[in-house]
């Protein structure tokens, strides 16, 4: 009750749980001199309906998950989302109001999911997947070569960053 955003994680097959924070505003209260500000948090009406991402899980859990009935896989995520917060059985049934699934193997156009490194292989695989390639005429961007892999925001900062190295690159030439 009254978690803001983050995350769970367990060993159970939905593996994590990501919670909402769209029920929290911060106001920012700049005073007279504009030097000092206070940060209030004010919580909205907790009666508001939101999303819980009430699994998120990689490799044989999210195979598993995925291929059973969709119905059978949503009584299962409500159980032990349950279970995780020691909630009773059944709790979520009243409250659940709507569910979508996907996995990912099974949409068409999407072959594999994320680059998930295994121990030590960031270290190994990091710097030399985000070099150019070809004489600096090929570079990569993406999720796969970011720090935080699966997350959009990785893919959007690393295509960020490879069309500045594109721009310093092709700057640099035109001033030889």
């Amino acid at each position: 009750e009254r978690i803001i955003g983050g995350n769970s994680r367990t060993d159970l097959i939905i593996s994590s749980i990501w919670y909402p924070n769209n029920h929290l505003s911060k106001n920012i209260e700049i005073s007279k001199n504009k030097k000092k500000h206070k940060k209030h948090k004010n919580y909205k009406s907790w009666s508001n309906p939101g999303v819980l991402l009430a699994s998120y899980n990689l490799n044989l859990d999210s195979v598993r998950l995925g291929n059973i009935d969709e119905n059978i896989g949503v009584e299962l995520i409500k159980r032990q989302v349950e279970k995780v917060h020691g909630l009773p059985k059944g709790y979520l049934d009243s409250i659940v109001e709507s569910y979508k699934t996907i996995e990912w193997d099974h949409e068409q156009g999407f072959y594999g999911g994320i680059s998930h490194y295994r121990e030590e292989q960031q270290n190994l695989f990091a710097y030399a997947s985000e070099q150019p390639e070809y004489d600096e005429r090929v570079y990569f961007a993406g999720e796969h070569i970011s720090q935080t892999h699966a997350w959009i925001q990785g893919a959007l900062s690393t295509g960020m960053k490879a069309a500045n190295r594109i721009a310093e690159h092709y700057k640099y030439k035109a001033w030889k």
